[in-house]
């Protein structure tokens, strides 16, 4: 009669998998997707999907295929891989060891997924109710509505939770290793989470085009000139979580958003779970997501025990998500630096997702590598990152213009990028701007191509519109004004000069100052096109002859400007 049971109870999960395994097929199928004609051979050869249905077990090109497809393509292959491993030696078995072979079965998912060894640790038992919570609140309709992608997508996700947790369930027997049975049950109880992230993901676009968070610079102007350029998310400035939650004053001086600043990320850094809890319950409504720095390297993180200087402590990182992702209804993301190790890097990154994380954001550079124009990012771990991972990763690092996006997303396989430094210099990258240079010596453009035709004043003034709509703090303004219009000062330094002693700015002053240093370059231009600009330089008045090569009067006043 025992072994009766075990028996029974295992072609129960047979029959519930094969369900899960056939909506996936179909999905596949009615997608595009490229399939392993060898892997539907061996779940026909046994019985797991109908005569001349096919699933793809083995590797499939994720270039164009849609996120939730190589999320479903990804946990269905290793499903279908543990159901079909041992199938052949569990049912030949006899009664007393039909559990070890259910067991040997279940155990090969660390071997044969599609990511690289998926080693958990530190698991907790409770993990694996969440499969089953997921199918209690999302039921499979009998009936499904297919008029939609997203009716279709729900109902194939509440039945992929349903097929894991019974598979789950069913190997609770004697007979079952408990320390193996905790492996599988962690591997499998993420997938609801992961479906979760996606949804949400593509509920939001999906966007690629991200604004890095800045600190003191990342404001909402700044955030509004990027996404009139292209941006299609954004981060707010890192703030700090103790001060955000009890000073209102500092919340009011330190963020603002808009309806139009969507999708948003407001980050907080912090090192007490329920400080950075009480934070961000106050912005929850006002973002898409709630981000945790892991990520800042300068001294004052390491003084205040925060950012990358957490990765000395993983309990705590791990306390910090767990905590926000129980406690808010708006998903958590984390922003992360690697380890020197590899392995590292990629064990870091599963603790976080397990922990709650539904997006992670990957810097590829360590802590101590602080340079990023001398240090190249390494995609080579974003890429092992992403491919380790359930739930959208992005990416952080080299990207200095647009073309650097595709090149990043082809060689890593993220669902997107960030930019910081690249951004400040040029607010418009992301919609494939260049600036002209300054220098006449260097090899000029094409003054007809669509990427030379802004200039940094021209952001720069735009940007002060902005800031008259959304006010913000001068220093904020002072800093992205000194950043965009480096290149322009170094050309003409007494403006810079000016700049730095005038204490109290205004934008209407900071204009004033754009248009001057407009004023002074065009008449350089026009004196340079004469070849008399160094007999003005050296003299320091308007010679005659100067004055004679000018043909009208608006560039007289322009020159004359320049050498009064």
């Amino acid at each position: 009669m025992r072994a009766a049971a075990r028996a029974g109870e295992f072609l129960r999960r047979k029959r519930s998998v094969s369900g899960l395994l056939s909506s996936c097929a179909k999905r596949w199928e009615s997608s595009g997707s490229a399939s392993s004609a060898g892997g539907a051979e061996r779940l026909q050869s046994h019985n797991l999907l109908p005569n001349g249905q096919g699933v793809g077990c083995g590797r499939v090109s994720h270039f164009g295929v849609s996120p939730f497809e190589r999320f479903s393509m990804r946990s269905c292959s290793g499903v279908a891989r543990v159901l079909t491993a041992d199938m052949d030696s569990t049912l030949e078995a006899g009664p007393g060891d039909l559990g070890d072979g259910i067991t040997a079965s279940m155990n090969s998912t660390e071997s044969n997924l599609d990511v690289e060894k998926k080693n958990v640790d530190c698991v907790d038992r409770g993990t694996g109710r969440i499969a089953a919570e997921h199918v209690q609140n999302n039921p499979a309709s009998e009936s499904p509505d297919v008029s939609s992608a997203s009716g279709r997508e729900k109902i194939e996700l509440a039945q992929e939770a349903e097929g894991m947790r019974e598979l789950v369930e069913g190997a609770d027997i004697e007979d079952v290793n408990s320390a193996k049975r905790l492996k599988v049950e962690a591997a499998f109880a993420v997938l609801p989470h992961a479906a979760r992230a996606w949804d949400h993901w593509n509920k939001l676009g999906a966007p690629k085009l991200m604004v890095a968070p800045m600190v003191d610079q990342s404001e909402l102007p700044f955030r509004m000139l990027c996404r009139k350029y292209g941006a299609t998310a954004a981060y707010s400035p890192m703030l700090h979580s103790r001060l955000f939650a009890q000073d209102a004053k500092y919340r009011l001086k330190e963020f603002s958003t808009c309806p139009e600043d969507r999708p948003l990320f407001i980050q907080f850094c912090a090192n007490n779970p329920d400080t950075l809890l009480e934070a961000a319950k106050l912005v929850q409504d006002d973002c898409d997501y709630v981000d945790i720095n892991f990520g800042c390297p300068q001294r004052i993180a390491k003084r205040g025990n925060y950012g990358a200087f957490l990765m000395d402590d993983l309990p705590l990182v791990r306390s910090l998500v767990e905590k926000l992702s129980s406690g808010l209804t708006t998903p958590v993301s984390c922003k992360i630096r690697m380890f020197p190790k590899l392995e590292d890097t990629l064990a870091y990154a599963r603790m976080i997702e397990e922990a709650g994380c539904s997006l992670l954001a990957v810097h590829g550079r360590t802590r101590d590598q602080k340079d990023g124009k001398s240090i190249r990012a390494d995609w080579g771990v974003i890429k092992a990152v992403k491919s380790a991972l359930r739930i959208p990763v992005v990416a952080n690092g080299n990207i200095r213009w647009l073309e650097d996006v595709d090149e990043c997303i082809r060689a890593t396989g993220v669902d997107g990028v960030m930019s910081a430094e690249s951004l400040l210099e040029n607010p418009a990258l992301f919609a494939g701007y260049r600036m002209k240079p300054l220098d006449s010596s260097a090899a000029e453009p094409d003054d007809h191509d669509k990427k030379y035709s802004l200039n940094e004043p021209t952001l720069v003034l735009e940007y002060l519109d902005f800031c008259d709509k959304y006010p913000v703090p001068a220093r904020m303004i002072r800093a992205h004004v000194h950043r965009m219009l480096g290149p322009w000062f170094r050309q003409y330094p007494h403006l810079r000069e000016e700049l730095n002693k005038q204490f109290s700015i205004t934008t209407e002053w900071l204009k004033g100052l754009v248009h001057r240093l407009l004023a002074e370059h065009e008449a350089s231009e026009i004196l340079r096109q004469t070849g008399a600009l160094d007999q003005v330089r050296e003299n320091g008045v308007a010679q005659p002859i100067i004055i004679d090569a000018l043909s009208d009067s608006s560039a007289l006043q322009t020159a004359n400007a320049v050498v009064s």
